[in-house]
């Protein structure tokens, strides 16, 4: 406390404290499966004009109404992939979202859930939502913390929320292994 007392007074922009007048919608996942999101993250997109709507990929059938984005954060997609992969009118309402055209920022294993198919190494696999043409297979059904670290994602073009070579942080998580069967667009 004493140091901080001697540090110069910090000035700041006004324009980064203030939220823009709202420009977009984004749909967060957040429940037991997709939980592990990054709430500086969060924080950058409502300065930035977006408005949040919380939403379950397990027991919501549809994404909300009127979004323009889709944020799915990391999480415990191997312990519910299960679950998830039983929300068929959830996964449904997911790629008509993307066939429209939405955006969707998946982070860590919320990305096994976008393939056509995910599971645990030596166990049956499961029905993914089908918008990555591949497999996603976890190597443990458990979160291990080792396996898994924030890393900064950059935007390889201009989006709704970022501009192109802009940066926000993200999880990577080495439990899952995905098997690309074509290229993907980026």
């Amino acid at each position: 406390i004493k140091i901080a007392r001697m540090a110069e007074p910090l000035t700041m922009d006004a324009d980064i404290m203030e939220a823009e007048k709202l420009s977009c919608k984004i749909g967060v996942a957040d429940d037991a499966a997709f939980h592990l999101m990054v709430q500086d993250n969060l924080d950058l997109l409502r300065r930035a004009g977006a408005e949040l709507k919380a939403f379950s990929p397990l027991a919501d059938t549809s994404v909300p109404q009127k979004c323009q984005g889709l944020y799915l954060p990391s999480g415990y997609v191997s312990l519910y992939h299960r679950e998830l992969s039983a929300n068929f009118e959830m996964m449904q309402s997911i790629r008509t979202f993307v066939a429209q055209g939405g955006v969707v920022y998946a982070e860590g294993d919320a990305a096994a859930y976008l393939c056509r198919e995910m599971g645990i190494m030596g166990q049956e696999t499961v029905p993914g939502a089908n918008i990555l043409p591949g497999a996603a297979t976890s190597l443990s059904e458990k979160l291990e913390p080792d396996r898994f670290n924030l890393c900064l994602v950059k935007a390889v073009e201009e989006n709704m929320i970022l501009p192109r070579n802009g940066m926000v942080h993200g999880i990577r998580d080495a439990r899952w292994s995905i098997r690309l069967e074509e290229q993907v667009q980026q």
